[in-house]
């Protein structure tokens, strides 16, 4: 008691399950002498629990589901948070502490968790970090709990749950239980299966010889050696951007080092701080092919140029970008992104399209501007599913140091196309087209693509292939809620279609509500960001419609609100 006494307006956590009462009769018949041993205190805790502080919900009214309902018990989680507002002792000698439940956004717990986030990682402050910090102070079972916590109140496609069970993997294998750390391991396998399987991708893997044409086997006893003659100046660059034991570079020192060398330095922060997926021109042109291109007859200052108030860089300049892929986990702030590039002394611009981050850096320094596209979670599910080129379909992601993967899996007939044998196209500038040239706004821009392409000394091979196109969500994982004449969703869309149809006659069949669990995780992860950047509380969240018909409704289904099915007209295609 001397210690909690000493902690009033402090945070305590409590690190079991919490059995309480509404009633506070039925708390004292449990503090009579009878069952009080001589050396404990009998202490009554009076907890002020508001829903509408927390977004996670860690107590509910279980008396309905008692086997004693008269004690209208109300329990609450594990790692539970409490300020102690008030400990006093009445003439009963039982000491009444008065606690109120903390929610997320309170102050002095952010305090703590932003400290501990500094001091573990830069990642925002949550019970993964929290257990980590106890991980690591050796409290293995009060980890674990906030692990398998945070695993119940997560979505079941979350990717952070892949680093939950990996943990608790290593965790068990610490305390001596190796079965279980099997059984953890396995988990965090079978869900990352699971979802490079749903999006078509192919997860990071080591470059093989012999796998060029996708038929000639590699020959055993000569594939290490002939791996880290053939491929060694390329496995030295993923890992120049994917190790994030390793800082490949002095980050007081970067600013005078030369733009290919700072692009590396950016490359390392975004995947190795920020946890992005790096693809595109990057890995193209810079990790495989270690092309360097510069404008002819250009300055510097003349490297970005504008079309229609749209900045760019010049085509001629390899490599350009960045292309990074936010991960739906991470809920950063671009903030957060900005003040660790600004302590590479790295000056940037940042500019904010519908669908991505655009940032440009250096663009008054001797070495010349590059730019960084951050693309948002939900973009990543419809926009990059579809894919240009063969040489354009490679990523890299944190911690595989000598992988490369694909956005979406070609080694299939018709294109039977490997890893390695796109990073043979790259290495000889070729190209296979795997999308649709039509008269379309997009197929205009796979045009300008290949012109772009060629004009850098790339040639297209001849072969004719379909475009590919990722399958999407998986069906199960999309339902249709129909929606009562009554609702207000229904009322307000009612209102609008009748203004936009002018007074005639309009008959409505039926209204229902898309739920895709793939993409309402990844809503929700943005939702609370962009809540937190509005002056509105609600984020000036709205409901959105449009019409289509034919396949464009399964794309709706599939892949959310795209540019593909809502381009043309008030009300699309």
């Amino acid at each position: 008691m001397s210690s909690l006494r000493k902690s009033i307006n402090q945070l305590i956590s409590i690190n079991s399950f919490f059995s309480t009462s509404f009633k506070q009769e039925q708390a004292l018949a449990y503090l009579s002498d009878d069952h009080i041993s001589h050396d404990l205190e009998r202490v009554l805790f009076e907890i002020d629990a508001d829903p509408a502080v927390v977004t996670t919900k860690p107590f509910a009214d279980i008396s309905s589901y008692s086997a004693f309902g008269t004690e209208a018990e109300v329990l609450f989680m594990y790692g539970s948070i409490f300020r102690i507002r008030s400990i006093q002792q009445n003439i009963n000698n039982v000491w009444h502490i008065k606690m109120v439940l903390c929610g997320e956004k309170e102050s002095d717990l952010k305090k703590v968790l932003e400290q501990m986030r500094i001091e573990y990682g830069n990642k925002k402050a949550n019970l993964h970090l929290l257990g980590t910090v106890l991980w690591k102070m050796g409290n293995f079972g009060l980890a674990k709990k906030y692990f398998l916590r945070m695993i119940n109140e997560l979505p079941f496609n979350d990717p952070l749950l892949i680093d939950l069970y990996k943990d608790l993997s290593e965790i068990a294998a610490m305390t001596g239980d190796l079965d279980e750390s099997i059984q953890y391991k396995q988990k965090a396998l079978d869900i990352k299966a699971q979802a490079a399987h749903n999006s078509g991708a192919i997860p990071p893997k080591v470059l093989v010889p012999g796998l060029i044409t996708g038929t000639k086997k590699p020959t055993s006893g000569a594939t290490s050696s002939s791996s880290s003659n053939m491929y060694a100046d390329i496995e030295q660059r993923i890992a120049q951007v994917t190790d994030s034991q390793r800082l490949p570079f002095d980050s007081t020192q970067i600013h005078k080092a030369n733009r290919e060398l700072k692009m590396m330095a950016a490359a390392w922060t975004m995947v190795c701080k920020f946890d992005c997926r790096l693809y595109g021109g990057f890995v193209r042109d810079w990790i495989v092919g270690n092309f360097i291109g510069r404008p002819k007859n250009k300055t510097v200052d003349q490297w970005i140029q504008y079309e229609n108030s749209t900045a760019h860089l010049h085509p001629e300049i390899v490599p350009a970008d960045l292309d990074c892929y936010l991960p739906a986990h991470g809920l950063y702030d671009i903030d957060e992104i900005l003040d660790e590039l600004s302590k590479l002394q790295m000056t940037v611009n940042v500019h904010r399209d519908q669908w991505r981050y655009l940032l440009f850096i250096d663009q008054n320094t001797p070495t010349g501007p590059f730019t960084i596209d951050l693309i948002t979670p939900h973009i990543g599910v419809h926009k990059y599913e579809r894919i240009d080129f063969d040489v354009n379909n490679l990523y890299v992601d944190k911690n595989h140091t000598k992988h490369l993967g694909m956005r979406i899996d070609i080694t299939y007939a018709p294109y039977s196309i490997t890893l390695e044998k796109i990073v043979d196209n790259i290495r000889k500038k070729r190209f296979y087209l795997l999308a649709g040239v039509e008269n379309t706004p997009c197929g205009k821009v796979i045009v300008e693509r290949i012109d772009k392409m060629k004009k850098r000394g790339w040639q297209q091979i001849d072969n004719a292939l379909p475009p590919v196109v990722s399958s999407g969500v998986s069906p199960s994982n999309i339902e249709l809620k129909s929606l009562p004449n009554t609702s207000p969703i229904y009322q307000k869309i009612l209102q609008k279609m009748n203004s936009a149809f002018s007074g005639n006659k309009l008959e409505i069949v039926s209204i229902e509500e898309i739920k895709n669990v793939e993409l309402q995780s990844m809503y929700e992860q943005a939702r609370r960001i962009i809540q937190k950047q509005s002056s509105n509380p609600d984020g000036n969240e709205m409901m959105l419609y449009h019409g289509a018909k034919g396949e464009n409704i399964e794309i709706i289904f599939r892949r959310g609100f795209i540019d593909r099915v809502y381009r043309y007209g008030n009300w699309g295609k």
